[in-house]
């Protein structure tokens, strides 16, 4: 699990103490995250994320904090493992207004399609099971933005079905493809993006989903900053 190591604002140098959203000027933070397990050679992953000053005051977040939204319930029902407990913040900024799994799992729910899915099931690949076929690139591009490790449920075939596990945070976003089989999510080997990407198609369906993902990020925001500028 991500915690707050420290929290900086614009006197330190770290960001830009205003961030331009139209008329409106919003006091932004910096905030320095380290991962609790140590990483390779003993040194603590550390990442960097710039987020409004109100958003750490709104949700109780300060040094030492989990990087989390543990007084936060989801917007609504999802239908993927893991959802009520999926809470974790994002530690990345590539992806302007992602930033719980729930928001991923809805920008997603756009833009899944059967050119993201495995070519070997891109055949049963409907916009009512859209989760077909997208389990690996979905969780490494999970894994971009929240960090943590993928693990892998082995599957008829010799193939694994992917999911993230971010501290004792754990979801699924592509697991509604399964309909009421209950897969199981204990003591499964960790998966690897360099064996995954080794093959070709594979990583070249990743890249476009995280472009699409890009797109979609970009074009909400500027609807959003459309919407400050016109009020």
């Amino acid at each position: 699990m991500w915690k707050i190591k420290q929290i900086f604002d614009g006197d330190y140098g770290c960001e830009e103490t205003c961030s331009e959203t139209g008329q409106v000027k919003e006091p932004m933070v910096s905030v320095t995250l380290v991962e609790e397990n140590t990483g390779e050679n003993g040194k603590e992953p550390i990442k960097y994320v710039t987020v409004p000053d109100r958003f750490l005051t709104e949700h109780g977040l300060e040094e030492g904090s989990d990087w989390r939204l543990a007084d936060q319930k989801p917007p609504k029902e999802y239908a993927f493992w893991g959802w009520e407990n999926a809470n974790v913040l994002a530690v990345s900024n590539d992806y302007p207004g992602i930033r719980t799994p729930w928001d991923l799992y809805d920008a997603l729910s756009e833009i899944w399609c059967s050119e993201t899915c495995a070519p070997r099931m891109r055949d049963g690949w409907t916009k009512e099971n859209k989760t077909l076929g997208q389990c690996s690139i979905t969780a490494f591009l999970a894994q971009d933005i929240f960090g943590g490790k993928i693990y892998g449920i082995l599957r008829a075939g010799g193939n694994y079905h992917c999911y993230n596990v971010i501290g004792d945070c754990a979801f699924d976003l592509t697991s509604e493809q399964f309909g009421s089989e209950k897969l199981d999510y204990t003591e499964n080997p960790e998966q690897s993006r360099e064996v995954h990407f080794a093959k070709e198609e594979k990583r070249l369906r990743y890249e476009y989903l995280r472009q699409q993902l890009k797109k979609y990020c970009n074009k909400t925001n500027e609807v959003w900053r459309e919407g400050i500028s016109a009020s």
